[in-house]
């Protein structure tokens, strides 16, 4: 059963969704520092607020809960549809048939959509937003039309799946930000600012999880080369040759690290605004300058692991090379979520201007 649902995948979302709220939103609007344009006082004053998320534990559990049962659910229906696939690539872990019955497999499809989306609707609701379901609703459909009719189409297949990744973080500040703006409108009319500047940080998250996404799809089309061909599939593998794919990937794996570089010696100077820093803290590993520590990281916990699916993309012969670097894959998408703890620790120790 938990198999079937990807458990490991699930926890990744959930584990992405807790760090964009309780670490990275939390982070910037904690000690939040902004500057003052009033004409009334004919100078530019720096302004820092301490705001406190204001969608509940419950709330945020229940946003956690939908998005999971959903995920499930579409894990589910692609492996109903995929059973004869799986059946030549990967037959010692093939579970619909083997393990669960297909019609069990499809009840358990049903009822998680149907409570996911249940969950998502109430949630809505009760926030009096209901209008917001509607973004349950669309991710239920683009995972059941992936399954059925975009994975057949070549390179369609893996941008959708990239594109629903990429939605789980950006949900997370959907419903933040309307929260907090229910609760301190006032403050935010009285300094003409607003909580949107939320959407622009999440959403570099969101851009390194669709990228790193789409190179992990590619990786898994090498990999079940033989059974997409015998199946039909018309997969990037089964379209192209092996060199060419080997290109596309190894390309948007220097597409990744060249945005990992521009963030750390470009937009994050530029936008944290560091000749405002200070550490008010005694601790050593508190002193250290937010993008030193940001540079380390990437070079350690992004960079690396992004070279070494490069070596092994391009020595790759067999289906067992890709699974190796389809691994390094995870782990960098893991590592990417994680970076948020390195922003985190720069919004709460260090006063800086956020633009």
């Amino acid at each position: 059963m938990l198999k079937l649902i990807r458990w490991k995948n699930l926890l990744i979302i959930a584990f992405t969704m807790i760090m964009m709220h309780y670490v990275l939103i939390y982070g910037m609007i904690k000690h939040h520092t902004i500057a003052d344009y009033s004409t009334v006082l004919h100078k530019t004053q720096i302004l820092t607020f301490d705001f406190d998320l204001q969608l509940s534990h419950f709330h945020f559990f229940l946003l956690v809960t939908a998005a999971i049962l959903i995920a499930a659910a579409g894990y589910i229906i692609n492996d109903i549809l995929d059973k004869d696939i799986d059946a030549i690539n990967k037959p010692e872990e093939l579970i619909i048939g083997k393990k669960i019955s297909e019609k069990t497999a499809t009840y358990l499809y049903y009822i998680f959509n149907i409570v996911g989306f249940g969950i998502g609707f109430y949630l809505s609701y009760s926030l009096k937003l209901w209008q917001l379901s509607f973004i349950f609703a669309l991710i239920i459909g683009l995972l059941y039309f992936y399954t059925t009719s975009y994975q057949r189409i070549p390179f369609v297949g893996n941008l959708s799946v990239a594109l629903m990744v990429a939605i789980v973080p950006l949900i997370v500040p959907v419903y933040d930000i309307l929260a907090l703006n229910k609760i301190y409108r006032p403050t935010l009319l009285n300094y003409h600012f607003n909580f949107n500047f939320l959407f622009k940080w999440v959403g570099g998250f969101a851009a390194f999880a669709f990228l790193s996404t789409l190179i992990r799809e590619i990786i898994k089309d090498a990999e079940d080369f033989e059974g997409d061909r015998a199946n039909g599939l018309k997969t990037l593998p089964v379209v192209l040759n092996d060199n060419a794919v080997k290109i596309i990937i190894i390309s948007l794996l220097f597409l990744l690290i060249a945005g990992i570089v521009w963030i750390n010696f470009f937009y994050l100077p530029e936008n944290l605004q560091l000749k405002y820093v200070y550490s008010p803290y005694d601790n050593w590993w508190q002193k250290i300058r937010p993008d030193t520590l940001s540079t380390w990281y990437s070079l350690i916990a992004l960079i690396f692991p992004a070279l070494i699916v490069i070596f092994q993309v391009s020595k790759a012969s067999s289906p067992r090379d890709y699974t190796i670097a389809s691994i390094w894959t995870k782990v960098l998408m893991l590592t990417g979520v994680s970076y948020s703890l390195v922003l985190a620790y720069a919004f709460l120790n260090y006063q800086i201007l956020i633009q």
